[in-house]
C-alpha cells in the first residue's frame, strides 16, 4: 500500500529528488521500488539493520547530476549539480538515531561534512527524531535529563 501511495505521489508531483527513511527493505526490494515509481530514478541506499533504519535517496538523472556521496547508517549526503546550473548542492537525507549520544555523533558528522563543502548550498530533510517541546511528543518515552 505504501508503495502504491508513493508511486501515486511521484506521478502527480514529479519530484526531482525523494528522501525515504525507515525503508526496512533489502537492496533487491529497493531496486524494484525505484523501477516502479513511474519515472526513471537513480538511487543510493543504506540498508536497514534489524528492526531499525534503512535510508534511500532517489533522484531524476535528467534533472540532477550526481557528483559524489557520503553515507552512514544515519544519513546519506549527495553532492549534486542541477542540470543547466553551475551551482552545486549538498542534499542530505537524515534518519536520526533515538539515543542522545548517537544523535550528537551524527550532528557532529553532519557539521564536519558541511565544512568540507563550504560553497555548496545545503538541503537537509528527513526524520530528525527531535521535538522542541516535551508537550509536543506524541509517543515514545518522556525522560528529562
Amino acid at each position: 500500500m505504501k508503495q502504491r501511495l508513493l508511486r501515486k505521489k511521484v506521478t502527480s508531483e514529479k519530484p526531482d529528488m525523494i528522501f525515504l527513511q525507515g525503508t526496512k527493505c533489502s537492496s533487491q526490494k529497493m531496486k524494484g521500488i525505484s523501477r516502479n515509481l513511474g519515472k526513471r530514478m537513480e538511487y543510493i541506499e543504506v540498508e536497514w539493520n534489524g528492526m531499525e533504519g534503512g535510508l534511500a535517496t532517489l533522484w531524476d538523472p535528467h534533472a540532477l547530476h550526481f557528483i559524489m556521496a557520503e553515507a552512514s547508517r544515519w544519513f546519506i549526503s549527495l553532492e549534486m549539480k542541477i542540470i543547466g546550473d553551475s551551482n552545486t548542492c549538498l542534499c542530505t537525507n537524515i534518519y536520526s538515531p533515538q539515543r542522545l549520544e548517537d544523535k550528537l555523533v551524527m550532528l557532529d558528522r553532519l557539521s564536519k561534512m558541511q565544512h568540507r563543502y563550504p560553497t555548496a548550498k545545503a538541503i537537509y530533510g528527513g526524520d530528525f527524531n527531535m521535538i522542541t517541546l516535551l508537550t509536543k511528543n506524541k509517543g515514545g518515552v518522556k525522560i528529562l535529563n
